[in-house]
């Protein structure tokens, strides 16, 4: 496959040159049949959830970090989704159908700085959320809906 030149350098043929060229070919189709088959998981098993969260019937402080999960309860039916809670609202367009449990973590920075051993120091923070909601919020997707509020219990 390789023929000798006179300064002792070797060159590729035009045989191995095709061959390279196919196993290129060969590789960029199969990373593309593969890439359909991924983490994309299945859009046809996903609702568009959005909507917004609450504390005893009040918005959010604007200074909190919160976001809210949707963890599938059965096998087969898709990928656990999430999204930020910003301004009190959330927007989840690939959340899982069927039975789901929903976490919610709403956490607001004390103005306290902590550390843990001899690290560096960090924000503290305290959460929002009573510890009922620690096992999750039993909810059933059925389809999309611009209106899946939450309305949490202060701890």
């Amino acid at each position: 496959m390789f023929r000798r030149v006179s300064h002792g350098m070797a060159r590729i043929t035009s045989i191995t040159l095709a061959t390279h060229c196919i196993l290129a070919f060969g590789g960029a189709v199969a990373l593309s049949v593969l890439a359909g088959c991924g983490a994309g998981g299945d859009v046809a098993n996903t609702a568009h959830l959005e909507g917004t969260v609450t504390i005893d019937g009040k918005p959010l402080p604007s200074n909190v970090e919160a976001s809210v999960t949707f963890k599938p309860t059965e096998s087969g039916q898709g990928h656990t989704a999430g999204a930020q809670i910003v301004g009190g609202k959330y927007d989840s367009p690939k959340s899982p159908m069927g039975p789901v449990k929903v976490f919610i973590s709403i956490q607001q920075p004390t103005g306290k700085m902590t550390r843990e051993g001899s690290g560096n120091p960090y924000p503290e923070y305290k959460s929002l959320t009573s510890a009922e909601y620690g096992s999750g919020i039993n909810l059933n997707v059925a389809g999309d809906n611009q209106s899946q509020d939450f309305d949490l219990k202060a701890p």
